[in-house]
């Protein structure tokens, strides 16, 4: 492991050594040529949604993966808010992300029980990065109510009226309707 400390440096500054691994072969010692750029640190986040919508029942619960990246050249910290005017989303406080990486993230929502079929609901996911607030990503998601089969019936009365003398039987063709 070589570790060089770049802050006596400015950035734009490029550093140019050989490296020399001694052996105890006949060809050591072996040089590797090593170059070290000064860079500004650089943060940013993406994030990107497997599927931005997703349905279900009412009283299910369903989950959105949000891939979040850090597109800085550095490792952070980004804090995860989610805002939705219900408050039924969740999902983790923070993702640590080395420079570069990835992570897929798991965000639930809960359909409320008494939700109508067609019913629908959006949330958005914002990810803030700690070393700089001012670059952040958000993914929005939109939820719907599916309620698949709807039960219900209706009897209408018959249409003619009939009479009968007391302890006979009279029959009414009655319409009922699922």
């Amino acid at each position: 492991a070589v570790t060089f400390v770049s802050m006596t440096y400015s950035v734009g500054t490029t550093l140019d050594a050989m490296l020399l691994v001694s052996t105890d072969d006949p060809y050591s010692p072996i040089e590797i040529p090593v170059t070290m750029n000064v860079v500004a640190w650089e943060y940013g986040v993406d994030a990107m949604l497997e599927n931005d919508a997703l349905s279900g029942m009412p009283g299910e619960t369903v989950t959105y993966t949000v891939m979040v990246t850090n597109t800085g050249n550095v490792p952070d910290v980004f804090d995860v808010v989610v805002s939705d005017d219900d408050g039924t989303p969740q999902a983790p406080p923070s993702v640590a992300l080395g420079a570069g990486e990835s992570a897929a993230l798991q965000v639930t929502v809960e359909i409320p029980a008494d939700a109508a079929d067609g019913d629908w609901d959006e949330a958005t996911c914002t990810f803030t990065s700690q070393g700089d607030p001012t670059k952040s990503a958000a993914a929005t998601m939109t939820t719907t109510a599916e309620v698949p089969y709807e039960f219900g019936v209706e009897l209408l009365p018959a249409t003619d009226a009939k009479a009968g003398a007391p302890g006979a039987t009279v029959a009414y063709v009655l319409q009922l309707t699922n």
